[in-house]
């Protein structure tokens, strides 16, 4: 299903989008990108989304110290088989796991579908 958007406004503090209505789906989510040290892509989709992941099994989030805990669920994620031996955090409550960013690819894993599956 299409987003559904009501109203979208631009705050000319940020120069983001503000998206005011969405319709929430709980198969949508999106990877947290702090690395321009800020919450403002969790504030414009906190509407409309319901988890989100950040490519490690540390809520990206939680380290900048911005305030998204309860309106969206953090979905940790192994990035590689080398990162298998990392333990979730204790403050992590999910009963789901990422695997493997583009496994095959040569600058991440590097693996073939086979051992992929296979880990």
């Amino acid at each position: 299903r299409p987003w559904l958007l009501r109203e979208v406004r631009v705050s000319p503090q940020h120069s983001t989008l503000r998206i005011s209505s969405m319709e929430t789906s709980l198969r949508r989510g999106y990877v947290a990108d702090t690395r321009n040290g800020t919450c403002f892509d969790a504030e414009l989709l906190e509407k409309g989304t319901a988890w989100y992941y950040g490519y490690n099994v540390n809520d990206p989030y939680l380290q900048l110290g911005c305030r998204v805990a309860g309106r969206q669920q953090f979905v940790p994620m192994h990035w590689c088989v080398s990162s298998t031996s990392k333990p979730i955090p204790p403050y992590v409550r999910t009963e789901w796991l990422l695997g493997f960013n583009e496994p095959n690819n040569k600058h991440n894993c590097n693996l073939s579908p086979l051992q992929t599956a296979k880990a």
